[in-house]
């Protein structure tokens, strides 16, 4: 075999033992919404090699591949810092919500009884609500309730016109004690202990907060590309964090809605809307209340129009005083950011 006959074979194995390199690189651009502590592990996903390793690589440095859309004629990656849609207020809310689904109202809570992530999350709650007229309440037991939201089909009405609570559409029903000074030794037996024993939260304790976050442009040629990719981040953040308290309300909506009705308190309210002569009495006089107060004429045939559900957090501050706040009011309105 001549030299150049030997070199060339050499040449050959040589090559074949080389490890396979991708044949086209990964150009799509990347919009990333990140802390301003944390750009230096956004730009690594500058090596993703294809969108699975994009999503692959934003996974295990704690972001969350939204959505790929084309912007223009640009294809482009919108990713976002998991805590800001995932763990932030409205993931809470969502845990939350379902972690009290099947409740019955007649029953007490207790925080301690919670998944560890979300009682950690909703201490902050309490606390706010201990340090005031709520401070005798050490015990952190609550009740939920739930609230009916209905207008009338008249258009001079407000579009809602009242949300009696559970108690008001049913005065013979008892909101379980939550005081300590009205429990047997601190122990309540109508506690809720071994509902949803097998729940996994997966929110943490505390959220991001958007004030120290930024945008990182990955393969943007100029600041018209910057910025239209920037709009359609911010739109997909809006849309997912939409999404979740559409499913939060839902959540309400569809446990009020079960509740008023294993209680005879819907009637033909159950199809989202009824005749006020088709009411079940209490709630009839209920919105009979309502319509009075906003001075609107009580007629059999004026149509009751469901809105929605919402649940009510009760603790009691004194005993049988009651207080209690919207369930979103409760985990937005207390948690400091």
């Amino acid at each position: 075999m001549t030299l150049a006959a030997c070199i060339a074979t050499l040449l050959a194995l040589a090559y074949a033992d080389q490890p396979t390199s991708r044949t086209e690189p990964f150009t799509e651009g990347v919009a990333i919404l990140a802390p301003l502590d944390a750009v230096a592990d956004a730009r690594k996903l500058w090596l993703a090699e294809d969108r699975d390793d994009l999503a692959k690589r934003a996974s295990s440095l704690g972001y969350r591949l939204l959505e790929t859309k084309a912007i223009d004629r640009d294809t482009v990656n919108l990713v976002v810092y998991a805590d800001y849609v995932e763990q932030g207020g409205y993931a809470l809310a969502v845990e939350v919500a379902k972690y009290l689904k099947g409740r019955d109202p007649l029953r007490t809570l207790d925080l301690a009884d919670f998944p560890e992530q979300l009682r950690a999350a909703l201490e902050p709650a309490f606390r706010t609500l201990a340090g005031g007229s709520l401070g005798a309440n050490r015990s952190m037991r609550f009740a939920i309730e739930p609230l009916l939201y209905v207008g009338v089909e008249d258009p001079t009405a407000p579009r809602t016109i009242g949300a009696p609570s559970l108690y008001d559409l049913a005065p013979n029903l008892t909101r379980p004690a939550t005081h300590p000074s009205r429990l047997d030794g601190g122990r309540d037996g109508s506690r809720n202990t071994d509902i949803h024993s097998s729940f996994v939260a997966q929110t943490k304790a505390e959220a991001a907060s958007l004030e120290n976050a930024t945008v990182v442009y990955l393969r943007a040629s100029n600041d018209m590309q910057r910025a239209r990719w920037s709009q359609a981040l911010w739109k997909a953040v809006e849309d997912r964090v939409g999404a979740l308290w559409t499913e939060f309300a839902a959540l309400q909506r569809e446990e009020g809605l079960r509740v008023f009705r294993e209680h005879g308190l819907l009637g033909e309210l159950q199809s989202g809307r009824a005749v006020l002569s088709g009411l079940p009495p209490t709630t009839r006089r209920a919105v009979e209340a309502e319509l009075r107060r906003h001075n609107i004429a009580i007629r059999d045939d004026l149509v009751v129009v469901l809105r929605t559900s919402q649940w009510l957090i009760c603790f009691e501050s004194a005993p049988n005083t009651w207080e209690g706040r919207p369930l979103s009011q409760f985990l937005f309105g207390s948690r400091s950011r």
